[in-house]
């Protein structure tokens, strides 16, 4: 098995509904359905352009958000997906902060806790050189200067426990600290003296940092802003840099801002939850021949414990995100699937004006700039593409179980298609134990597999998909699967999963039906999933016109048209 590091890798680089949302079965255009809503008031102020946008004009947003994972130690899509709204949003002029978690300074144990939670809360801004270079501004918290870094304000507050976004990690304790008078306080002052309209809210997991942020004695009895650029009172002043480094004195609004929930994905409706691992079974299905009675009850005793377990999580997801659904202004989702899913099992006490939007994650930047500078025509596409990939978090809700046992009826089969495995791992930090289990499962499945570790940058990853014959995206429900969209960006077509229990959401930018994605149900029996992989490895003509197709279609919706998006959805909420 070739292990090759990221780091080294060569080259430029209601009830759920079982079917998949019908737009991505019958074609519809995803342009139609950014920033929708769902039901009687779909579409309010989503689908208006702004005249008023960037420096001086009338339209300027100050916002905050709230999201457990952003730049600091990086682990997961939500990650990345943060740091590319508030790219884009500073990118059109609007003014952000950022509020995060982040791991703590020293090495964690072997469990992925670490005592250093007691480290100071880290606020890094852009200063003026007239100003202090970095003094603290309460007990608890230290004032980084970093210029390099000045096109952003972020307060990161270190935590025991990093790398997950499940019900065991670290929103308690980030909640709590800010909440707390060593640093939080300072978090707190800091948030209001930038006069935010709105503070954005990522998944259920910030919900309790945004009580503690917005239930600080500091913001008073006030209303807050009205949500268009404007404040109706004075008092203290913060200086916070846009993108080009300059900074801009903002008035202190005399209430808290208005709060918008943006879910990156609903996790009481994840499949993995509903009833294990799905897809065909999985590397973990079946028993050995041998099994006793007596392991085969404590095997059953065993499920019945685990079952219980994930009743209770799946119970707690939807206390949390029914919270969050009913206390927002504004609800987005990652797809109208989950929007709608949002809306009619979670929305029973949302505010009038609350109804979900759907708005689809863009291809970041750096990646789209990467891809637009190479050139794909069909013919040199069928003879350069070597790799069947795989690159997703190895967790039970990505499906990641299906993997192994897919390669290992795949395998005996692909050197004579001139195709090797690849698989991308993630950091051995956040795989844990199941994904260690299912990696080790991979290696004994496929041999000859190249194992990608750890977390892969912009060009990497341009270098591993431009090699790419064909993705395969293992998830049944999946929030989006923005992997897939950055396939596409490099040409390379994906598998995802159509048919009973789930949705992929990005099928809703990479329409099945206009042959911008592979549809498979990847809940059938392993044999039959393989056929059709088989079948589609075999065919890369036609490989090559959907990988083709894709790229133009995922290079279409940007950053830029995305913050557009969420910009109208902001000033179109209840005044």
């Amino acid at each position: 098995m070739p292990l090759v590091r990221a780091g080294n890798l060569g080259g430029v680089g209601g009830d759920m509904r079982p079917e998949l949302d019908e737009r991505a079965q019958h074609g519809t255009s995803f342009a139609a359905h950014s920033g929708e809503g769902v039901g009687e008031e779909a579409g309010n102020g989503a689908e208006r352009r702004e005249d008023g946008e960037g420096e001086g004009g009338d339209g300027v947003l100050r916002v905050v958000l709230v999201s457990l994972e952003y730049r600091a130690g990086t682990f997961s899509g939500n990650g990345v997906y943060a740091q590319s709204l508030v790219r884009s949003l500073m990118a059109l002029g609007h003014r952000v902060m950022v509020v995060s978690a982040a791991p703590p300074p020293c090495a964690p144990a072997p469990s992925g806790t670490s005592p250093c939670s007691s480290a100071p809360i880290v606020l890094r801004l852009r200063h003026q050189p007239s100003q202090s270079d970095g003094s603290a501004e309460g007990r608890g918290v230290e004032v980084v200067h970093e210029p390099s870094q000045g096109e952003e304000c972020v307060a990161e507050v270190p935590v025991d426990a990093w790398g997950r976004l499940d019900w065991r990690c670290c929103w308690q304790q980030w909640a709590t600290r800010l909440a707390g008078e060593q640093g939080g306080a300072q978090v707190a002052a800091r948030v209001a003296r930038f006069a935010p309209q709105w503070m954005l809210v990522v998944d259920w997991s910030a919900v309790a940092a945004y009580h503690a942020i917005a239930g600080a004695p500091v913001w008073g009895g006030g209303k807050g802003t009205d949500g268009r650029g404007s404040s109706d009172g004075g008092g203290a002043s913060s200086k916070c840099a846009d993108q080009q480094g300059h900074e801009h004195p903002v008035q202190q609004p005399p209430g808290r801002p208005r709060m918008a929930y943006l879910n990156f994905r609903v996790y009481s409706l994840s499949q993995y939850q509903a009833g294990g691992q799905g897809g065909g079974g999985g590397a973990s299905q079946g028993g050995g021949a041998g099994d006793g009675g007596g392991e085969r009850q404590a095997e059953k005793e065993k499920g019945g414990a685990e079952e219980e377990e994930a009743e209770r999580e799946r119970a707690f997801y939807r206390e949390k995100e029914s919270e969050a659904v009913a206390m927002a202004d504004v609800v987005t989702a990652l797809s109208t699937r989950d929007a709608r899913y949002l809306a009619s099992s979670l929305g029973a006490g949302r505010k009038v004006g609350g109804q979900p939007r759907a708005l689809l994650p863009p291809l970041r930047e750096d990646i789209r700039v990467l891809a637009v500078g190479r050139e794909v025509a069909t013919s040199s596409w069928r003879a350069s593409r070597t790799y069947v990939t795989c690159c997703v978090r190895l967790s039970p809700e990505k499906n990641a179980a299906l993997l192994p046992a897919l390669l290992r009826l795949l395998a005996p089969h692909l050197p004579a298609l001139g195709v090797t495995p690849l698989v991308c791992t993630g950091t051995s930090a956040t795989r844990g134990a199941f994904g260690e289990a299912v990696l080790a499962e991979v290696v004994s499945a496929a041999p000859a597999a190249v194992v990608v570790d750890g977390f892969m940058g912009a060009e990497r990853m341009a270098h591993v998909y431009s090699q790419t014959l064909l993705n395969i995206h293992p998830c049944l429900y999946d929030a989006y699967g923005m992997t897939v969209v950055e396939a596409a960006a490099f040409a390379a077509p994906s598998i995802i999963h159509v048919g009973p229990g789930g949705a992929v959401g990005a099928a809703e930018l990479l329409l099945p039906g206009e042959q911008l994605a592979l549809p498979l149900d990847l809940s059938a029996a392993l044999p039959v999933v393989v056929e059709g992989i088989l079948a589609l490895l075999q065919d890369r003509q036609y490989l090559a016109q959907v990988g083709v197709a894709a790229r133009r279609r995922s290079l279409e919706w940007s950053e830029e048209a995305s913050a557009r998006v969420l910009s109208a959805i902001l000033r179109g909420g209840p005044a």
